[in-house]
């Protein structure tokens, strides 16, 4: 996901000790890492993705309770957690990406039974879910 918003995608991640770090593409590859927020072992799933549509990627992602939590990018770092949903601890798989091809991050996940299920963003949260496919409960990785 493209954190700097200039134009190439850089890496985050959480490393072995909780904290999420960002790893800038300078062109020819990555820089070292800045940390950019701690406490993130317990989640679930996080994800890096353009929720608010400004270019910069925000980060979402599933804590220990199944809450949805949208953290945005704040020009240095991440803003206050905003809940966005709550029940997701039980999906296997969750990720978000412009499915709709609005400029704005969308969110799919893969539920207990295996269903693929397409949560539309709309412009404040998320609209009722939409399945798009089913038998996903198999992938070890769904991205």
């Amino acid at each position: 996901a493209d954190w700097s918003g200039d134009g190439r995608a850089d890496v985050l991640g959480v490393d072995g000790s909780g904290n999420l770090l960002y790893y800038a593409h300078n062109g020819t590859g990555l820089s070292n890492p800045v940390k950019i927020g701690q406490g993130w072992g317990t989640f679930k799933h996080v994800m890096a993705a353009d929720w608010s549509g400004d270019g910069r990627a925000d980060v979402l992602g599933v804590d220990g309770s199944g809450n949805l939590l949208y953290y945005a990018h704040n020009g240095t770092g991440l803003s206050s957690p905003v809940k966005i949903g709550h029940g997701w601890g039980t999906f296997k798989h969750v990720f978000a990406s412009d499915f709709s091809g609005d400029g704005r991050a969308d969110v799919l996940g893969v539920d207990a039974s295996g269903n693929l299920l397409y949560y539309p963003h709309n412009g404040t949260g998320l609209s009722s879910p939409v399945k798009i496919g089913h038998g996903w409960g198999t992938f070890k990785h769904v991205f």
